[in-house]
């Protein structure tokens, strides 16, 4: 039997996870594309449990939510 990863991102309106769009919650590699593309969604962006290294500027589109699993849990550096 073989298992499928399930995400919403393909649904509209659902709220977009960085992991769906390529990020490393290791931290070794750069997730700025990553988030980028997530907030391209036009939808909220979740950060899950991580820590999540950004090269760049991040701007978060006026009007959008950006949330993640705590303080020091899901950590954008």
């Amino acid at each position: 039997m073989s298992l499928t990863k399930v995400t919403y991102s393909m649904i509209d309106g659902a709220v977009a996870n960085v992991l769906d769009y390529g990020a490393d919650p290791t931290g070794a590699t750069s997730s700025q594309a990553a988030f980028v593309a997530a907030f391209a969604s036009g939808n909220a962006i979740y950060v899950p449990r991580g820590t999540f290294l950004v090269t760049g500027n991040l701007v978060l589109p006026y009007g959008k939510a950006m949330f993640g699993d705590g303080v020091g849990i899901s950590v954008i550096r």
